[in-house]
């Protein structure tokens, strides 16, 4: 609960794309083979791009737990290639597992026949780059690449070498096959949370493995705020901390980045004051998760590393879920603030009640019983309301609180003051009226305690949101309870002779009841009318 409130002072959200901004469904669209890119809808060229499909089998894990690794699977068999017995055919000789540096993976298998093969899948440019092509078809690759890339495709470059029986692994001069190109869609609802985001103040920043033109494309359909100049992690490492600092400032798209970059963009953007929310699902993210103000894990995707590292652990590893966690947050501490705000008003005028009468000589208006039913009754009951209340309108429309904040803002002190001297004005005026000035100390008292438990009554209704008070039951009934209660206790005299009151004509207990309504009404319009004039 601690970590949800911190997000809702959140000013940066650094969010992973793939799976977090998108559906992390990879459905394959388009390849690259023998220098021509086939559409996949085109069933006519299932046979003629199998050779890819059982290179890319080899390339990647043989247990498929990667959406890659499923779809490529799936559609092998749709091509009629028997997954089980194809890797039957095969035996894994030795493997080098994917790197954030080389940001390519590698198999060595032997078949049947003894031949070892290598087989290997990355990021298209390392792939191309590390190949034996020549430059022309070099750039040919490359263009295929950044043609299905601009069009939001995520795209993997899939290689195979000769191997050897010493099991050493190349990475160099591989034999280049071809590209694969999947869609991975946004997640429905995380354009409007984006946008949710972005009118709430809270600047959301786009950290992912893919390439410039697949992030850049993704950034334009879920609506997400950008600098056009991209990034990279290689452009990262070049940087000193203070150059870093004015990256994060300027920019929102950071492609390539490699996880131990994720905690230098955590550094920087802490260094600029920031409080920063971010993403991760794996063990080399832990320390960004760490290091974050709140860490953010992948439920379903994510490492048990980085789940125990986060604070906060998404089960369905939706970017809305975090927007939905920034609301609960503002709302859960907004609340908190709301039921101290009342607690004071509410107080302001009991303290002052028991102090006025001192100075005009009189005895004191409250006895042990009303303090006891004040305190004890009217206050708790009251305030356990509060924390059922729903979200204001423009919650998410107000910039992120700032995290060193007091708990009662210089604002809400206003508030009090305000609520609290109105209240104290209206209950020691009846005092006033009818024991100082008319020698009626009973019936002072009487309108006194009752017009503070009607004025209470009357706060908790009208200085809320229509909206928040048609929603909340428990605080919507408490106020009509607590004034039967108050009715209750004037109309039977063996209550009202415990309570030391005497009994009111109808023109006294009308005014009882809408003197405090009035001027509870009248606060209510005035800080409406104000809110207004600074929109």
């Amino acid at each position: 609960m601690a970590m949800v409130e911190t997000a809702g002072s959140a000013t940066v959200i650094c969010a992973d794309k793939t799976g977090t901004l998108t559906e992390g469904k990879m459905a394959l669209k388009q390849v690259f083979f023998n220098n021509e890119v086939f559409d996949i809808n085109d069933g006519g060229h299932k046979k003629l791009i199998a050779p890819l499909i059982e290179s890319a089998l080899l390339s990647l894990e043989q247990i498929a737990i990667d959406p890659i690794e499923m779809e490529v699977q799936r559609y092998a068999k749709e091509i009629g290639i028997d997954v089980a017995d194809f890797f039957r055919r095969h035996h894994l000789v030795d493997d080098m597992p994917f790197s954030a540096k080389s940001k390519m993976v590698h198999h060595l298998w032997k078949n049947h026949g003894d031949v070892h093969i290598q087989y290997t899948a990355g990021a298209p440019e390392f792939v191309i780059e590390r190949s034996a092509l020549s430059e022309e078809k070099k750039q040919e690759a490359m263009s295929a690449y950044e043609k299905m890339a601009s069009a939001g495709y995520r795209v993997i470059g899939i290689a195979k070498r000769a191997g050897h029986e010493s099991k050493k692994i190349f990475v160099n001069d591989l034999e280049f096959v071809g590209l694969l190109a999947m869609s991975d869609p946004p997640r429905a609802g995380v354009k409007e949370a984006i946008i949710a985001c972005q009118k709430a103040g809270i600047r959301v920043i786009m950290i992912t493995g893919d390439n410039k033109l697949t992030a850049h494309n993704v950034a334009e359909q879920i609506g997400l705020n950008h600098n056009e100049e991209i990034l990279t992690g290689a452009d990262l490492s070049k940087m000193s901390p203070t150059a870093m600092q004015e990256a994060v400032k300027r920019y929102d798209i950071f492609t390539r980045v490699e996880p131990e970059q994720k905690y230098a963009l955590v550094e920087a953007l802490k260094a600029r004051g920031e409080i920063v929310a971010m993403t991760g699902d794996g063990v080399n993210d832990a320390p960004a998760l760490k290091r974050a103000d709140i860490g953010i894990a992948m439920g379903q995707k994510g490492t048990e590393v980085a789940r125990s590292a986060a604070g906060i652990v998404l089960m369905d590893d939706n970017f809305s879920s975090i927007v939905n966690a920034v609301r609960e947050g503002r709302r859960i501490y907004d609340n908190l603030r709301h039921a101290f705000v009342f607690l004071f008003s509410f107080h302001l005028p009991i303290v002052g009640l028991a102090v006025l009468p001192l100075f005009f000589g009189q005895s004191l208006i409250f006895l042990p019983i009303h303090v006891i039913f004040l305190e004890l009754i009217c206050d708790p009951v009251s305030v356990i309301g509060f924390e059922r209340e729903k979200a204001r309108h423009n919650l998410m429309q107000s910039p992120p609180r700032p995290f060193d904040e007091p708990l009662i803002s210089p604002k809400s002190w206003v508030s009090i003051l305000t609520r609290g001297m109105a209240i104290l004005a209206v209950s020691f005026g009846f005092y006033y009226y009818f024991t100082v000035m008319h020698n009626q100390i009973d019936l002072g008292r009487s309108l006194a305690f009752g017009s503070l438990i009607a004025a209470q009554a009357f706060l908790i209704l009208m200085m809320r949101e229509w909206q928040q008070v048609k929603s909340n039951l428990l605080l919507l009934l408490i106020p009509f309870l607590t004034l039967i209660v108050l009715f209750i206790i004037f109309t039977f005299s063996p209550l009202r002779n415990v309570f030391h009151l005497s009994a009111l004509t109808s023109y006294q207990a009308v005014m009882m009841f809408l003197v405090p309504l009035a001027a509870i009404g009248i606060l209510a319009v005035g800080r409406k009318l104000f809110e207004k004039s600074l929109s």
